[in-house]
């Protein structure tokens, strides 16, 4: 995922967490990766998962809320990016992220 090879990183992300899938850090990397290759739905149902072993994960409430501003859900956007910002409100990349839901919301 860090080479941006999307593609060639699903089958051994999906590989090892079959094996064991209480890693959040594993599930936003699929995440991640599912989202980079426009699987929106699978994105959001590995965040989701990631979610469910680590509610406080800035990164993958991050990464969610991005999933749902690209589908055009903003309102859950709005509220997962609330959530990242208050578990990290120093974070550039969630900073970053918000800022550009809140040039969306403006701009329509």
């Amino acid at each position: 995922v860090a080479l941006n090879r999307f593609q060639e990183a699903v089958q051994p992300l999906e590989y090892g967490l079959h094996k064991n899938t209480a890693v959040p850090h594993g599930l936003n990397a699929l995440g991640y990766a599912y989202a980079s290759l426009q699987q929106l739905q699978q994105a959001q149902d590995t965040f989701a998962k990631g979610l469910e072993y680590d509610p406080d994960n800035a990164l993958i409430w991050n990464n969610l809320a991005v999933v749902w501003m690209v589908a055009g859900v903003l309102q859950q956007a709005v509220q997962g990016l609330e959530k990242a910002l208050t578990l990290e409100p120093n974070h550039p990349t969630i900073v970053h992220n918000a800022m550009l839901l809140r040039d969306a919301a403006q701009n329509g």
